[in-house]
């Protein structure tokens, strides 16, 4: 069982071998069409949720955005700290 196995898998890959640009447009093709399906697909379910639910407005919370806007100047002043210290030359 095991020997016959080994024989079809050595004959699969020699014919693949052999004809490899037919085995290129045959997955280039199959992974067309799998493509072509999935957007499609993709597209048939953007559509269906859209139509379902409203549009929601985004509140810009500017407080939450202060807050980012601190930390990043904390952050960025503590680099810079980091940035002016001297260190000494080990190589003179």
């Amino acid at each position: 069982m095991n020997h016959k196995l080994s024989i079809k898998l050595k004959n699969l890959l020699i014919f693949l071998a052999e004809h490899g640009f037919l085995v290129f447009l045959f997955f280039l093709v199959l992974f067309l069409i799998l493509g072509s399906f999935l957007f499609y697909q993709y597209s048939l379910i953007i559509k269906s949720c859209s139509s379902e639910t409203d549009i929601k407005f985004i509140k810009f919370k500017e407080n939450v955005y202060q807050e980012i806007l601190e930390e990043r100047k904390k952050r960025d002043q503590r680099i810079e700290q980091r940035n002016q210290k001297q260190y000494p030359n080990l190589f003179k």
